[in-house]
């Protein structure tokens, strides 16, 4: 019985040991993980960002095939340029988003600048939501849009021709 409680004892002593290890191991590569993680979710919304400017460059040729049939559409011009407003704030912002996780990246391995890469990629990963968010709103009006065109032509071409592709460059 002795015998059993030591060798729990010892192997309590031993997790806590190695638990403290990992504690140690996680606080010096959690910085590096978050901004990785940040890196590809924005990696996802510069795609995002691309396909929405070839959905701009769709809009401008829809349009221009609808105002040469002589349809009129209400607001058609507003939204679109809402539209390019929207994409616009959230390309604005997931630069500066790049632009912060660059500036954490070359923090990395710097002795007591912990806290600053925190920050920087806490804030890189707060403007690339509100990113993500100017593009949700970008969407609502494309719905809009999608709706208002095929209810005055239901002719209209929507689908996507080479002249309306954006170069990706990653």
């Amino acid at each position: 019985n002795k015998i059993e409680r030591k060798i729990r004892q010892e192997a309590k002593e031993e997790l806590r040991a190695a638990g403290k290890d990992i504690n140690s191991i996680w606080s010096r590569v959690k910085h590096t993980a978050q901004a990785a993680t940040a890196r590809h979710l924005n990696g996802r919304l510069h795609g995002m960002i691309k396909h929405s400017e070839a959905l701009e460059n769709k809009f401008d040729r829809v349009i221009a095939a609808i105002e040469d049939k002589g349809i009129e559409v209400e607001d058609l011009d507003s939204k679109v340029e809402d539209f390019g407003n929207h994409l616009a704030t959230a390309t604005e912002l997931y630069e500066k988003s790049e632009a912060l996780l660059d500036e954490a990246k070359e923090l990395k391995g710097a002795d007591g600048e912990k806290d600053a890469m925190r920050a920087l990629i806490d804030e890189a990963k707060d403007l690339g939501k509100q990113s993500h968010d100017a593009l949700k709103d970008a969407h609502e009006i494309v719905v809009e849009l999608v709706k208002q065109i095929k209810a005055v032509d239901s002719t209209a071409d929507l689908e996507t021709q080479d002249s309306d592709e954006v170069e990706l460059v990653i």
